[in-house]
């Protein structure tokens, strides 16, 4: 287990936003994923010494832009289990 894994999360959680969002599924999307994936690894390096910080990609795919705000609370509900496997 490590840091990918964390990113996984977060990525998975805002895919689903975008398609309850714009009703676009990226899940097949290897550039959109790349694009995603840079910036959770940004946030999540952010939100080491930040309560939130924003993710933003502009024109993921087909004009949509993505712009959501991340605090460290959702990052840890995400993530709950893995924290408690590596305790």
């Amino acid at each position: 287990m490590g840091g990918e894994d964390f990113d996984q999360r977060v990525l998975e959680y805002l895919m689903k936003n975008i398609k309850k969002k714009f009703n676009k599924d990226v899940s097949q999307d290897k550039r959109a994923i790349q694009k995603l994936k840079r910036e959770v690894e940004k946030a999540k390096r952010a939100l080491s010494s930040t309560h939130e910080t924003k993710i933003e990609v502009e024109d993921l795919v087909e004009g949509i832009d993505v712009d959501e705000v991340l605090t460290r609370a959702k990052f840890e509900e995400l993530n709950a289990d893995l924290f408690k496997k590596t305790l």
